[in-house]
């Protein structure tokens, strides 16, 4: 949540701010490696393998937002459910997790 003062009124109001997925993540040993959209995972892991990272790239796939937060494959369906919904009707929700190319 954010909160602000409409000076003018002297009132506080409270805003939900909508999270939205931002980009591709690789949560591996403990670091997170991201690139942001329209990146794909495979982008990440090349990028992980030229600079240097642990070869082969096992860690955990997922998505960050704009709350700046690790999101696995299937809660990021749900997030990406709220906010694109017109890619329902294209049927690309049938899988039970997340891909990037569902968005973008």
């Amino acid at each position: 949540m954010v909160f602000f003062n409409a000076i003018a009124t002297g009132a506080y109001y409270k805003i939900k701010i909508m999270e939205i997925i931002e980009g591709v993540t690789i949560n591996q040993d403990g670091r997170i490696y991201k690139l942001p959209r329209p990146s794909r995972h495979h982008d990440l892991i090349r990028m992980i393998a030229d600079t240097g990272g642990k070869i082969p790239v096992t860690g955990e796939q997922g998505f960050y937002s704009n709350k700046r937060r690790f999101i696995d494959r299937k809660e990021a369906k749900i997030v990406a459910l709220k906010t694109v919904k017109k890619l329902l009707s294209e049927g690309k929700y049938d899988l039970e997790e997340l891909y990037s190319e569902c968005l973008w």
